[in-house]
C-alpha cells in the first residue's frame, strides 16, 4: 500500500464516520423530539384529568354548597361557631383548588355567566342589575361550572322597549297568510 491510498482510504473512512454520526444525531435529534411532545402531551392530559376530577368532584358539592349558602342567607349559624369554622374550611380549600362563587346582589347582569331566573322593571336603576341571587355560580379558574341564578331588575326603558319589540312582532304561520 502506498502512501496516497492509505491517505485515500483513511479520508474516506473519515467521511463515512462524519456522515454516520451526522445520521445518528439527525435520529437523537428526532427521538427527542419526539420524546418531548409526548411528555407535553402527557402533562397536557394530566392536566385535563385533574380538570374534570375537580369539576364533577364540584358538581357532586354544589347542592351542599347551596344549601350552606341558604344557611348563611338566614343566619342559621354564626361564623364564629363550629359549623361556621368548618364552611370556612371548606370555603378555603375549594379556593385552594382554584374553585369560586360569584353572582352577587348590585352586580351588572352578564349573560355570559349570570342565569335570570326572574325578572322585573325597577325604575330606579340604569342598567340590568341583579337585585338578587338564587344560587350562587361556580367556575374553576376561569372555566363556568354553573352560571349564576339570579333576578334582574330592568330598567324601565328597557322593559318598555322589550316589551314593545314583542307586541310589534307578527305571530302568523304559512297557513294565516295562505
Amino acid at each position: 500500500m502506498t502512501k496516497a491510498t492509505s491517505k485515500n482510504d483513511l479520508e474516506k473512512a473519515l467521511k463515512d464516520t462524519q456522515k454516520e454520526l451526522t445520521s445518528y444525531m439527525e435520529e437523537l435529534a428526532k427521538e427527542r423530539a419526539s420524546f418531548i411532545n409526548y411528555r407535553n402531551r402527557a402533562v397536557e392530559a394530566q392536566e385535563t384529568a385533574r380538570f374534570f376530577g375537580k369539576k364533577d368532584a364540584l358538581g357532586e358539592l354544589l347542592p351542599v354548597l347551596d344549601d350552606i349558602q341558604r344557611a348563611k342567607d338566614q343566619k342559621a349559624f354564626a361564623a364564629d361557631s363550629p359549623f361556621g369554622a368548618i364552611v370556612q374550611k371548606l370555603e378555603s380549600s375549594l379556593e385552594k383548588i382554584g374553585v369560586k362563587s360569584f353572582g352577587e346582589k348590585g352586580q351588572i347582569f352578564d349573560h355570559k355567566i349570570h342565569e335570570a331566573i326572574l325578572s322585573h322593571e325597577d325604575p330606579k336603576t340604569k342598567q340590568e342589575t341583579i337585585d338578587a341571587v338564587i344560587e350562587k355560580g361556580y367556575k374553576i379558574n376561569d372555566t363556568i361550572i354553573r352560571p349564576a341564578r339570579v333576578s334582574v331588575a330592568i330598567p324601565k326603558e328597557l322593559a318598555e322597549k322589550t316589551s314593545n319589540n314583542n307586541n310589534g312582532k307578527s305571530n302568523k304561520t304559512s297557513k294565516d297568510e295562505a
